[in-house]
């Protein structure tokens, strides 16, 4: 058993992502789950160390933008103007998904998960208060949650551009 858990404990901490099963998909790993989404253009895996000795591994999925124009539900639309507001912005709508290994969490603690607009000058974070999105993600649909981060992010944009630059 001591032996196991030394090999756990030096083992590539975007690796062990990619191994762990979310309660909300149990029967496949992130790595599947996730690399496998139609929803996502492609997934990027990063791991940072922290400052306690700790390291934060994420999972970044970015959206395929293109492929939601037209796709309603529970009254939300993501709109061609949508999209258009996204792209004036050169935003791409990220989903991104945090566990800490560390010590006190050798197995992994899910530290953060968010939707994220990100641009070469600035980066939006809204963090998610359930599981529905990665529930959306897992089936390959998109669903309200999606749908309603994707047209809050469009018209974040719009606010956003409609605002003159501080000098």
């Amino acid at each position: 058993m001591a032996a196991l858990l030394l090999c756990a404990c030096g083992r590539d901490e975007v690796a062990r992502l990619k191994e762990l099963r979310h309660p909300v998909a149990p029967a496949r790993p992130l790595g599947e789950l996730l690399g496998a989404c139609p929803l996502f253009t492609r997934v990027a895996w990063s791991a940072t160390p922290r400052h306690d000795g700790s390291t934060l591994a994420r999972a970044t999925g970015i959206f395929n933008l293109d492929a939601l124009v037209g796709k309603t539900a529970q009254g939300r639309s993501f709109t061609a103007q949508d999209r258009a507001a996204l792209a004036k912005a050169g935003a791409n709508l990220c989903y991104v998904l945090e566990y800490d290994f560390g010590r006190d969490a050798p197995q992994g603690r899910q530290a953060m998960q968010a939707v994220m607009l990100v641009t070469m000058d600035w980066t939006q974070p809204a963090p998610l208060q359930s599981d529905a999105l990665l529930g959306e993600v897992a089936s390959g649909v998109a669903g309200p949650a999606l749908l309603a981060a994707a047209t809050d992010a469009a018209a974040y944009c719009r606010a956003r551009l409609s605002v003159p630059e501080r000098k």
